[in-house]
């Protein structure tokens, strides 16, 4: 079997060869940034807007860390997972 390049796994219509191995690191990273940048918001936007208090800044400044942490924890898990099936399916070919 040839060895193929990203470019032709892309547009392998057979589905013989799989990219998810090849991008799922970068789909974390992607998650990670996501889930930084909305914690930051998430971190801040008590303070600002209409119902904007320092009560839910501060509420905000704490709980949202914390959400992050487990939203990250939970994007590991879940790529995990999906690196999981295809062990699995790489295992039973053999």
């Amino acid at each position: 079997m040839e060895k193929k390049n990203f470019v032709q796994k892309v547009f392998d219509l057979s589905f013989k060869t799989f990219i998810t191995l090849d991008i799922i690191k970068i789909i974390f990273i992607i998650m990670i940034v996501f889930i930084g940048l909305g914690t930051l918001v998430g971190m801040f936007s008590g303070f600002v807007g209409v119902n904007g208090s320092v009560l839910t800044g501060i509420v905000g400044l704490i709980l949202s860390p914390i959400v992050g942490v487990l939203a990250v924890i939970g994007a590991r898990v879940w790529c995990e997972l999906i690196l999981i099936f295809f062990r699995i399916e790489s295992n039973t070919k053999k």
